[in-house]
């Protein structure tokens, strides 16, 4: 039933009982027909005022709609930024939501852009799982849904604009931690453990970190890269194992968080090498678990992203670019935080930063503007 049809009924009612009080003092309308006619001429004019007036009132009650379609089903992040994230979608006026395949599975990511271009939704925010994915996102653009991208990028693409950290740099600052660790330490054996094989972000993580040590001039050798395919205990394997198979990889780089969610007690071999001072651990992401293992030693650093921006921000940055068409580069990139165990002169603390984003939840999550891109 349409809101406001309540109200039409009782306008029909009061006319009636108006009419019929009018036709009985009138002697010249004793038909049946007659009185008929007029009552409905009454109730007809009564509905036509009132429906277009609810019609209109209910088109500017929708909100706009934007749907995040992330790279998973599950969010990363506490509910205490969902909460900000909601609060500030109510600040904008927009009917905004997270959604996401289960573990990670490009083929439904797809089904689901498809399905929010045949709903004809106002925009879209996709984080890519792959060249899948990107085709999705042009179709979705071809179908007239405007698209940006977050997190994961899809650069190729017709996409309006990505907004998230510049994944090029976050592989070259874990490379400044790496070559920090091993300076004067001579050859080096480096596994590389990634999420899903073509995934932007991640190639350019992993590209980023191999540039960088290139530029730096150091004794590397690349083993192959193991893919895990964004599964934790599959990444912890990836580690456990390589490291067992060959005694002389001297370093592991990771381009995320999947086996640093888990404890030290999961990773006995790599830790173990590593308190020995026979293998080097750097990283992309800081969560609880992982900071821990830079604190008691077992990982050298990690490269963190502005998380605030990347949760809080992006629904912002849909609605200013998306929707209201605010002009911002191509791609918007973010800011970097790099962590040691003891901080220093452009890091922070492993201790300082899990207690200020982990346990304070203080993340930076200041309304979005064209100078935040970096």
């Amino acid at each position: 039933m349409l809101a406001g049809s309540s109200n039409i009924r009782r306008g029909m009612d009061s006319t009636i009982r108006s009419q019929l009080g009018k036709e009985r003092e009138m002697s010249n309308f004793t038909s049946g027909k007659l009185r008929c006619s007029a009552l409905l001429a009454s109730a007809l004019l009564v509905a036509s005022s009132v429906v277009p007036m609810t019609s209109a009132a209910y088109a500017q009650d929708k909100k706009p709609v934007i749907r995040y379609v992330f790279k998973f089903s599950t969010k990363w992040w506490p509910p205490e930024i969902d909460k900000k994230i909601q609060e500030n979608a109510a600040r904008l006026g927009v009917d905004y939501e997270v959604v996401g395949p289960e573990n990670g599975d490009i083929a439904k990511q797809v089904e689901m852009i498809e399905n929010y271009v045949s709903d004809k939704v106002d925009a879209l925010v996709v984080s890519s799982l792959g060249p899948a994915t990107c085709q999705a996102v042009d179709d979705a653009i071809a179908a007239g849904v405007p698209v940006v991208m977050g997190d994961g990028d899809c650069s190729e693409s017709t996409r309006l604009g990505y907004y998230g950290s510049n994944n090029l740099s976050l592989g070259a600052d874990a490379a400044t931690l790496f070559a920090e660790a091993v300076k004067d330490k001579g050859h080096q054996r480096v596994l590389v453990v990634t999420g899903t094989p073509g995934a932007q972000n991640l190639q350019e993580r992993e590209q980023g970190f191999k540039d960088k040590v290139k530029d730096l001039a150091l004794d590397v050798e690349f083993l192959p890269t193991i893919p895990c395919y964004e599964d934790t205990q599959k990444a912890i394997d990836a580690i456990e194992s390589s490291l067992r198979a060959d005694p002389s990889i001297t370093a592991v780089y990771v381009t995320a968080l999947w086996p640093f969610q888990a404890s030290a007690a999961s990773l006995p071999l790599m830790t173990a090498k590593a308190k020995e001072g026979k293998l080097v651990v750097v990283n992309v992401d800081a969560f609880p678990n992982g900071l821990k293992l830079v604190e008691d030693g077992y990982i050298y650093g990690q490269v963190s992203q502005n998380l605030g921006q990347l949760t809080a921000g992006m629904v912002e940055y849909a609605n200013q670019v998306a929707l209201n068409g605010v002009k911002y580069p191509s791609v918007c990139n973010l800011a970097n935080q790099l962590i040691t165990k003891d901080g220093g002169s452009g890091r922070i603390s492993a201790a300082e930063f899990n207690k200020k984003i982990w346990t304070d939840f203080d993340w930076d999550t200041h309304p979005v503007q064209v100078t935040d891109c970096q």
